[in-house]
C-alpha cells in the first residue's frame, strides 16, 4: 500500500472535487485513477503481468497486486502457477483460483 503521509486522503479529496466539478460519480473517478495506477504499474513491473490496483475509498490507501492464475499446465509463467507450486504459497488452493501477489508501491508524489 502507498502510505505517503497526507497523500492518500488528498487522493480521495481530489476524486471528490473532480467528481463534483465534472458532475460524474465519485466511483467513476476512483475507477479511472485505479486504471491509471494499473497502467503505470504494468510499465514498471512488465506488461506480461496481470496487475490490479485498488484504492480504498475511505482511506485512499492504494494496493497493487499481480494476479497469478492456478492452472494445471503453466503456459505463461508471468500470469500462471501450477497447483503444486501454488500449494506451497497458499493453503486450500484449487485449480482456477487467483493468487494476489502484493507489489511494492509506485511513487506517486511530486518531487
Amino acid at each position: 500500500m502507498v502510505n505517503s503521509v497526507g497523500f492518500n486522503s488528498e487522493l480521495i479529496q481530489i476524486a471528490d472535487t473532480v467528481a463534483r466539478e465534472k458532475g460524474v460519480s465519485r466511483n467513476l473517478i476512483i475507477e479511472a485513477l485505479e486504471q491509471a495506477i494499473q497502467s503505470a504499474s504494468k510499465k514498471k513491473y512488465g506488461h506480461e503481468n496481470i496487475i490490479s490496483a485498488k484504492i480504498n475509498q475511505n482511506t485512499g490507501d492504494i494496493s497493487i497486486n499481480r494476479e497469478i492464475h492456478v492452472v494445471e499446465e503453466v503456459e505463461n509463467p508471468h500470469a500462471e502457477i501450477s497447483l503444486e507450486d501454488a500449494a506451497k504459497k497458499k493453503d486450500d488452493v484449487e485449480l482456477g483460483d487467483v493468487i494476489l501477489e502484493p507489489l511494492p508501491p509506485l511513487y506517486l508524489g511530486s518531487s
